[in-house]
C-alpha cells in the first residue's frame, strides 16, 4: 500500500510526526504508519478470539452476552494483561456474584476495581433479559441499526460508553461500528485527519522525584459528536485499506498496544 493511497493529508501528517516532543508511538516517518497483511491477520485472529467470549455453540446467549459485558467493562484505563486477569477472576466460579468482587478484581490488578465491580454487579440484569441477546442478533447488519443499538446498550448498561459499546457489538458480530480508542485516534491524527485525542492538564506526583507539581496531560473522553466524526474518519481509512473498520482498529491496536506484553 502506497503512502499516498492511505494518508488523508500528507503535509499535515509529516508536520505532526515531526512535531512530537517524545516518540512514544515510535513513529519517525509516515511510512511507519502503514499496515500490512500480517497486521490484518493478527487483527482477524484477535477479533475471532474475542468473539468466542460471547458465543455458546456459535450463538449469542444471555450468559455469553454477560461475559462480553464484563470483559468490556474491564477495558477502560487498563492494560490488556490486567483486563484478562480481571475477567478470568470475575468469571471463575461466578465471582461476579460474590460480595468480595472488588477485592477479587483488586487482587487481579484491575484499576478502579470498586467502580468496575459496581458496574459488573448491575450488568447481571442481562441474565434476566434474554430478549437482549436476540435484539442484538436481529439488529446487526447495517450502520444505522448498529449505531441505534449501541446507543441503547450504553443507555441500559452502566459503565459502557461509545468505545466499549462498539467493542461489545463487534464481539457479537457487528461490522459497521468502530471502537475508537486512543490508539485509533492517534493513528487518525498521524494520518492527517482533522482530529486529535483531547487531553487535560492534571497535577500528579512524579514518582522518581516525588515532585507533586509535575504536570501531565491526561487523555480525556470524546464527546458523542467527536466520536461519530472520528468513526467516519476510521471508516474512510478502512475503505482505503479495503478492510472493515473494526479490522482496521484492531490492526492498529494489536500493533501498537500492550496486547503482546
Amino acid at each position: 500500500m502506497h503512502i499516498q493511497g492511505v494518508v488523508h493529508d500528507l503535509p499535515a501528517a509529516r508536520k505532526r510526526i515531526a512535531g512530537r516532543v517524545r516518540d512514544f508511538y515510535r513513529i519517525n516517518d509516515v511510512s511507519d504508519l502503514l499496515l500490512c497483511e500480517k497486521d490484518f491477520d493478527s487483527a482477524r485472529e484477535m477479533c475471532a478470539k474475542e468473539a468466542q467470549i460471547v458465543l455458546d455453540s456459535n450463538r449469542l446467549t444471555p450468559n455469553g452476552l454477560l461475559r462480553g459485558v464484563i470483559y468490556c467493562l474491564l477495558t477502560p484505563l487498563q492494560k490488556y494483561a490486567g483486563q484478562v486477569k480481571g475477567y478470568d477472576a470475575a468469571i471463575m466460579n461466578r465471582s461476579f456474584e460474590h460480595d468480595d468482587l472488588p477485592e477479587i478484581l483488586r487482587d487481579a490488578g484491575v484499576l478502579f476495581h470498586e467502580q468496575k465491580a459496581k458496574y459488573i454487579r448491575k450488568a447481571t440484569f442481562v441474565l434476566d433479559n434474554p430478549g437482549l441477546a436476540m435484539l442484538i442478533t436481529d439488529n446487526i447488519g447495517n450502520r444505522k441499526s448498529e449505531i441505534a443499538l449501541r446507543q441503547e446498550l450504553i443507555t441500559d448498561i452502566s459503565g459502557l460508553g461509545l468505545k466499549t459499546g462498539s467493542l461489545l457489538l463487534r464481539m457479537c458480530g457487528a461490522q459497521h461500528v468502530v471502537p475508537i480508542d486512543s490508539w485509533m485516534m492517534e493513528m487518525l491524527y498521524f494520518h492527517g485527519y482533522p482530529c486529535e485525542m483531547p487531553r487535560s492538564k492534571v497535577e500528579r506526583e512524579r514518582w522518581e522525584t516525588k515532585d507533586r507539581t509535575y504536570k501531565k496531560y491526561r487523555k480525556t473522553g470524546l464527546t458523542q459528536s467527536d466520536y461519530l466524526r472520528a468513526e467516519e474518519f476510521a471508516l474512510d481509512l478502512a475503505r482505503k485499506y479495503e478492510v472493515p473498520g473494526y479490522v482496521l482498529q484492531m490492526a492498529f491496536w494489536t500493533k501498537k498496544s500492550t496486547y503482546e506484553k
